[in-house]
C-alpha cells in the first residue's frame, strides 16, 4: 500500500507545541491570534514575521512527536508499505527560510522512516493521484475530501485545529493507533 502522510499535526503536534512555546513568549497575543495562518504557512502581522525569524530553528527541532506516530509509521514501513511524506511545509515566505534542512534532520533524529518527502505541496491531491497513493493521512478536512473525491482513502487525523469541524463522512482518527487499526481494515 502507499500512504501519504502529512507532518505537521500528524506526525508531529505542531499546533500544540508552537501554543506551548508562544504562552511563554513576549509575542503571545499576536502570534497565537495568527496561529491558523501560521498553520498554513501564511502569517501576516509582522511580529508574527518576526517571531518565526528569530525561534524556527527551535521551535521546529523540539516539536513533540504525536504519540506512537514513530513506533506506528516504522511498522507500516516494515510491513513493506511505501511512506511518503506530504507537507505544506516550504519556504516560500521568508519567516520559514531554513524549514526544508530543519525537517530532514527532524526526521532522521526521530527515526522517522519515508520513502519520499514533497515540500510546499499545495496541490496535495494531485501528488496524491501521480505517486498512487491509497491512503492520506492528513488534518485538513479540505484535502481529505478532495482526496476522497477522487476515490481516494482518507484518514482524518484529529488536531487542535479541526476537533471543532464537522469532517462528514471521513473517518477520523485521535491518535496513530487508530490510523494503524483503519489502515488494517482497509486492507481487508
Amino acid at each position: 500500500m502507499r500512504i501519504g502522510i502529512d507532518i505537521d499535526d500528524v506526525i508531529t503536534a505542531t499546533s500544540r507545541s508552537i501554543m506551548k512555546f508562544i504562552e511563554n513568549h513576549k509575542y503571545k497575543d499576536n502570534v497565537l491570534d495568527e496561529i491558523y495562518l501560521v498553520m498554513h504557512g501564511d502569517p501576516t502581522s509582522e511580529e508574527t514575521l518576526k517571531f518565526f525569524k528569530e525561534n524556527l530553528n527551535e521551535l521546529y527541532n523540539n516539536l513533540e512527536l504525536n504519540k506512537d506516530a514513530k513506533e506506528v509509521i516504522t511498522q507500516l514501513k516494515n510491513e513493506g508499505n511505501t511512506i511518503i511524506l506530504i507537507t505544506g511545509r516550504g519556504e516560500r515566505n521568508e519567516a520559514y527560510k531554513g524549514v526544508i534542512d530543519i525537517t530532514y534532520n527532524y526526521l532522521e533524529k526521530n527515526q522517522i522512516p519515508y520513502d519520499k518527502i514533497y515540500f510546499e505541496a499545495v496541490d496535495k491531491t494531485g501528488i496524491c493521484k501521480e505517486e498512487n497513493i491509497d491512503v492520506l493521512v492528513d488534518d485538513s478536512i479540505q484535502n481529505c475530501t478532495e482526496f476522497k473525491n477522487i476515490g481516494g482513502k482518507p484518514i482524518l487525523f484529529n488536531s487542535e485545529l479541526n476537533s471543532k469541524f464537522d469532517s462528514y463522512d471521513i473517518e477520523r482518527a485521535n491518535d496513530w493507533n487508530d490510523v494503524y487499526r483503519i489502515i488494517k481494515e482497509l486492507e481487508k
